[in-house]
């Protein structure tokens, strides 16, 4: 791939010797560095299912996955450069699936306790490029754990009637996250003469990663007749505990911010409402239609964000970067579907 960034009148960019490439005359022809790499896995499940009695299922699960690896796309210098590599996990997972039912009422349950391997994971953080402009870079965060639970039951005291639950527990840990940290790097120095300090970030929380999550949605249908048609009605509710909205923010950097700054990084725990109302199979044909309202309470959450604070400093000032990208306000529409 190749990388190009420039301003208006200059290039941004350093070659792989770490000099400043010039561009004059407005022609930035030069201004590009060309980096390549490649990148390949196997990948596999392997499972085992046992059926204890009609509608009761054991199984037990083990799956390899692996995310390519690739080149931070910010990069103005070698030491942005280099390449990420690939991250992998390898997980085990038990669990169970079972239809049940006490008297008429029709249960299915879902259960399964996993673990994770994850290693090599890609993470973004914050790097100060030549002049001590803020940026960010992808590198790999070294190794984690990641134990979790998640449990599903359906409740259906009728057929037109029923309740889905749906609960899960997250505890991912890191077990060695280390990172060159930026603060004695002189970005302008060639590369020979860096000094690269090593810090330890395995307390880093992990981002966008709720420790628990629920969630739960009751729907109630009237038929209309033999033929498929009917009303539906749903409302359903959800869930996150508190979350850390930015990938930028490291134990440090959490470590450094004022209280007034961590509504920017951390979104604290809320509940959203859905609520719809359906006609299917409209006077038997294959039309159907659809009204629904989302985040029926106009909650507001926030999604992401950039945190670059503190990104420079000296002893009287500091400069920075934050913002918050927020989830969608109350939304509300209608569809219309037709089934050939």
């Amino acid at each position: 791939m190749t990388i190009g960034t420039h301003t208006v009148t200059a290039c941004a960019l350093r070659d792989k010797n770490n000099a400043p490439i010039v561009s004059t005359g407005g022609d930035f022809s030069n201004c590009q560095v060309t980096l390549s790499d490649s990148f390949s896995k196997a990948t596999g499940t392997l499972s085992l299912d046992y059926e204890v009695a009609h509608g009761v299922l054991l199984y037990a699960a083990s799956r390899y996955g692996y995310r390519a690896g690739g080149f931070n796309l910010r990069a103005t210098a070698p030491l942005t450069y280099k390449p990420f590599q690939p991250e992998t996990v390898t997980d085990l997972e038990l669990g169970t699936k079972a239809d049940w039912s006490v008297g008429d009422w029709q249960m299915r349950s879902n259960i399964a306790v996993y673990h994770q391997w994850y290693d090599d994971i890609q993470r973004t953080v914050g790097v100060s490029s030549a002049g001590g402009v803020p940026g960010s870079a992808v590198q790999n965060a070294a190794k984690a754990k990641v134990f979790g639970v998640e449990v599903q039951q359906t409740i259906a005291p009728t057929r037109d009637l029923s309740l889905q639950l749906n609960y899960a527990y997250t505890d991912p840990k890191y077990d060695n996250w280390t990172e060159v940290g930026s603060d004695a790097i002189n970005p302008t120095a060639p590369v020979a003469q860096q000094v690269f300090p090593i810090v330890d970030l395995s307390n880093t929380p992990f981002h966008f990663t709720p420790k628990h999550s629920a969630s739960g949605t009751v729907t109630y249908t009237v038929p209309l007749s033999d033929a498929g048609e009917s009303l539906s009605f749903s409302a359903s509710a959800a869930y996150r505990s508190g979350v850390w909205i930015n990938a930028l923010q490291t134990s440090a950097a959490i470590a450094r911010i004022p209280a007034s700054i961590i509504p920017f990084v951390r979104q604290e725990g809320y509940t959203t409402i859905d609520l719809n109302a359906g006609w299917n199979s409209i006077r038997g044909s294959g039309l159907d239609f659809l009204a629904y309202m989302k985040n029926a309470t106009n909650k507001e959450y926030a999604v992401g964000g950039i945190q670059l604070y503190e990104s420079s400093y000296t002893a009287v000032s500091r400069v920075g970067l934050l913002t918050r990208a927020f989830g969608e306000p109350r939304t509300y529409g209608a569809q219309l579907r037709y089934r050939f």
